[in-house]
């Protein structure tokens, strides 16, 4: 997975279905991302060549791509300044190989996290604000989300070396970081999260958690996911949409399995309009939001970057990633003005459907909120294909990716090894 000399690259991306002179070039990362082979075919599509940066033998799906040239650097979970190096350097030597336009456009919370600490050349176009740290930062969010008009949950951060003697309302609750990554000893760390039904819980999960206060304990809410999402321009906000979960991988909590578009209420979108402009952001965003059993919509958190259900925006030709390159590059002739997303579109992960059907065989493994799925109903969902059904990462001239990204998401989750205790 070396480097590929840009006159390759571009070579390459005339061969894509854009069909035109090539608009520039455009770094993503990481490679690893949930959503970085949509990303990477919605710049080609637009006339962009891509080079993604990925972690050390991580062998994401992205590298069977024709369409995306990878290259390596070291993993931040391991070191972060070397990383943070790495990147720099390889970004450098895309600079001084190419004279076309040369954009930055992040996917993750690790690449968030390196990107507001980049050495930035002039002659790299970061997509996206300056002020990334709001993306980061919970307790920032949540205050905007109030402000702005949202409904959140009860929220208490306990001051450095406050003691977390009672609960502070009632169960179930979950303790969580206040920053969605942080550096801890040269590495970076998402922390954990721990769901409290009880005080036994509670009581349990406090003689883990650190009392530097980077955790934070929220009301818990059962509900359906949703996702509000849109690009900030100088020009306001354009291409509002949402979508609601159908399914998630693990029952108990995680990134979705399958998800459907639904026309984004306009009291939520009022509310995200005001968010967007507390907090002064620029590119693309997606808002997480939670509908409860009652109907009540409640803020979840606020990701500043490209989100893993991209497939379902472009399958509803909502091209978030390419148009947020054009903006940033001044390229707004390529925006429209008037997109709007069709609602009932269903699009479908084959690998996480395959580990859902695994996790509700299994059963939950401890007590968690909410009810477990009916095993014969899971199986009648999962095996009800139909014509009009989407999958995540699949292109007919670049099927491998789809093939490599079930493969291994599978086995990610089912034979995953546990990782050795650090020093």
């Amino acid at each position: 997975m070396a480097l590929v000399p840009s006159a390759a690259i571009f070579k390459r991306d005339m061969q894509s279905p854009a069909k035109s002179k090539a608009r520039g070039l455009v770094i993503i990362g990481f490679a690893e991302s949930f959503s970085s082979p949509e990303v990477a075919w919605s710049l080609v599509e637009a006339g962009f060549a891509v080079v993604a940066f990925a972690r050390k033998n991580s062998k994401p799906a992205l590298a069977s791509s024709q369409y995306a040239t990878i290259f390596e650097v070291t993993a931040p979970e391991e070191d972060v300044a070397a990383a943070l190096r790495d990147v720099e350097n390889g970004i450098t030597r895309i600079l001084e190989t190419t004279h076309s336009p040369v954009s930055l456009l992040v996917l993750d919370d690790a690449a968030l996290w390196i990107r507001a600490r980049l050495k930035v050349d002039s002659r790299l176009t970061v997509v996206g604000p300056s002020n990334v740290e709001i993306a980061l930062d919970k307790s920032h969010q949540i205050e905007a989300a109030r402000s702005a008009g949202f409904k959140v949950p009860a929220t208490f951060t306990p001051a450095i070396g406050e003691a977390w003697r009672e609960p502070p309302f009632g169960f179930p609750l979950i303790l969580k970081p206040v920053k969605a990554i942080t550096e801890k000893e040269g590495r970076l760390d998402k922390g954990r999260f721990y769901i409290c039904r009880t005080r036994v819980d509670y009581e349990a999960a406090l003689k883990k958690i650190p009392t530097d206060g980077s955790m934070m304990a929220q009301q818990y809410v059962s509900g359906v996911g949703e996702g509000l999402f849109g690009l900030a321009t100088p020009k306001g906000i354009l291409a509002w949409s949402a979508h609601q979960r159908i399914r998630m991988m693990n029952p108990s909590g995680s990134g979705a399995s399958a998800c459907i578009s639904i026309a984004p209420d306009g009291k939520d979108v009022s509310a995200g309009e005001k968010f967007i402009e507390c907090v002064s952001w620029r590119g693309p965003f997606m808002i997480e939001l939670l509908r409860a059993e009652n109907g009540e919509i409640w803020f979840m958190e606020f990701n500043g970057r490209i989100w893993g259900s991209t497939a379902l925006a472009r399958r509803c030709r909502l091209e978030y990633p390419a148009w947020a390159v054009c903006d940033a590059l001044n390229q707004n002739e390529a925006i429209p003005n008037n997109a709007q997303a069709p609602v009932g579109v269903v699009c479908r992960h084959a690998g996480r459907e395959i580990v859902h059907g695994l996790f509700v065989m299994r059963g939950p493994r401890s007590q968690t909120p909410g009810k477990w799925p009916s095993r014969w109903t899971t199986v009648k969902h999962l095996l009800n294909f139909r014509r009009s059904d989407f999958w995540y990462n699949w292109r007919r001239d670049d099927w491998r990716v789809f093939f490599k990204d079930v493969r291994s998401t599978i086995a990610g989750n089912v034979f995953k090894k546990k990782q050795p205790k650090r020093p």
